[in-house]
């Protein structure tokens, strides 16, 4: 209440002889009556008088409306009941309802200039406190154009973007339309984008109703054939160590739409050979393809895998820069390999 001086009437002498230190208080219970009064008064400035108990009328009428008077004159005072003497009051501890947060300490070093232990926190502090100012103990944040935005604490932050997303007049906008009209309605807290963004990514009408883009999330792969089993590329993989039946070498067929694999293990890789393992896994299999890509291989060179090719109708392509790079993708690591 702003009051610094009070004047006190009493119609009982002992208590004035006891504050002012005339009489003695020789009753321990009567001792810390007046040790409490004592500590009360020494915040003020304060005079005390006696007075007869005839000039003391209204403080005596005060005293007995509780139990004596009607209902209707009790109510023209606020009436309270003490369970238990002041002298057995028990401390309180403080207790806030909100937990401490970055602009309670903000605000706590900009009024008493308290720092925190922590040197780089503290240092924080120093930088950041000029930009912000404290009224009536709200912590506002000065804007560029020297506005002041009230700063908000997380609860208080949750429940703004909660209204302006979701709200009467809202529209379900972006974060960073949420985190303008924000700024333009006078609030700020640090992480306020990034919460925004947060936020609209856990609304469930934003997800239910968003436009789900057509594109994949990476870029498109061409298909270089539209007719399964049409084109294969082939490739040779070796010399291997030796495995069962003297096999060193690997060779290995793919499918370009379907990414089907024929592989398998021979000692040597002639042209015949070649014709071997077309005839056997491809055509007998799949049918006549209208394409096979090589690289230039001396097997695939031959005249008689050549005139094999020529016989059925299949097209033979020569690929030299990262030629079957698909077919040698489909092998397993060489330590597979040795196990072949």
């Amino acid at each position: 209440m702003g009051v610094s001086r009070v004047q006190v009437y009493t119609d009982s002498r002992l208590v004035v002889g006891q504050i002012t230190g005339e009489f003695e208080a020789k009753e321990e219970r009567m001792k810390r009556y007046r040790d409490l009064a004592l500590e009360m008064l020494g915040r003020f400035e304060f005079k005390l008088e006696h007075i007869p108990r005839a000039q003391n009328a209204e403080a005596d009428v005060l005293s007995k409306l509780s139990a004596e008077s009607p209902e209707y004159i009790s109510k023209l005072a606020t009436i309270e009941e003490l369970v238990t003497p002041s002298l057995n009051s028990s401390e309180v501890i403080s207790v806030s309802a909100h937990p401490p947060e970055w602009l309670d300490r903000l605000a706590k070093y900009i009024e008493d200039g308290e720092a925190l232990e922590d040197p780089q926190e503290a240092r924080l502090l120093r930088m950041r406190a000029p930009t912000y100012k404290v009224q009536y103990g709200v912590l506002y944040k000065r804007s560029y154009n020297g506005v002041l935005l009230r700063c908000l604490r997380a609860a208080e932050a949750k429940a703004l973007m909660e209204e302006i997303h979701e709200g009467v007049c809202a529209a379900h906008q972006g974060p960073y339309s949420i985190s303008r009209r924000a700024i333009i309605q006078g609030y700020f807290w640090p992480t306020m984008r990034k919460d925004c963004e947060e936020y609209v990514r856990k609304c469930l009408t934003c997800q239910q109703f968003q436009n789900i883009p057509g594109r994949p999330a990476t870029n498109y792969t061409p298909i270089i054939s539209v007719i399964p089993f049409s084109r294969w590329g082939i490739d040779i993989v070796g010399a291997l160590p030796k495995g069962a039946g003297q096999a060193r070498w690997i060779v290995v067929a793919i499918d370009y739409f379907t990414k089907w694999v024929e592989a398998e293990p021979l000692a040597g890789i002639t042209g015949r050979q070649m014709i071997d393992f077309v005839g056997t896994n491809i055509l007998c299999r799949f049918g006549v393809p209208k394409q096979i890509i090589s690289d230039n291989g001396t097997q695939f060179e031959e005249a008689e895998f050549q005139d094999f090719l020529k016989t059925w109708g299949i097209q033979h392509t020569k690929e030299y820069k990262g030629v079957n790079s698909l077919a040698l993708a489909s092998l397993p690591e060489p330590e597979e390999n040795l196990k072949a």
